[in-house]
């Protein structure tokens, strides 16, 4: 997600891009922490603290309705992804970092199914990250 693309995405879908939604985008791009909304909410309250929670909420749900955002759910906890190249994740057992990692294709270009058509699909592997490795 680029704040190019962000614009150029809500003025075709005649969508405001508020101050508030600003903030938020700002936030969010070239982020790599997977952040959840209350970690999001949290960073942009501590600068902007007229922003409440649920603005926060339906900004990530916009942004993930118009395809610049992804989310993905871990322990059923949602977590958002401003970087929409293929690629999974991987989920360090001790730390809790999520991590991405390459995909040598596009996984949705794999999976051909005879009576369903998927439109996406997330691979989330379970391990260590480096750092707790070699701990």
């Amino acid at each position: 997600m680029t704040g190019e693309q962000v614009t150029e995405v809500l003025k075709k879908g005649n969508i405001r891009l508020t101050p508030q939604r600003q903030y938020i985008i700002e936030e969010l791009i070239g982020d790599k922490t997977h952040p959840t909304v209350a970690d999001i909410y949290k960073r942009v309250h501590a600068k902007y603290p007229n922003i409440s929670r649920a603005t926060v909420y339906q900004t990530c749900s916009l942004l993930t309705s118009q395809g610049l955002l992804r989310e993905f759910k871990v322990d059923e906890l949602s977590h958002y992804d401003p970087s929409l190249f293929p690629h999974s994740h991987g989920i360090c057992g001790k730390c809790g970092a999520i991590i991405d990692l390459p995909c040598e294709n596009d996984p949705m270009e794999v999976i051909r199914f005879e009576n369903f058509t998927a439109v996406s699909s997330e691979v989330i592997y379970k391990g260590f990250c480096s750092s707790c490795k070699e701990k």
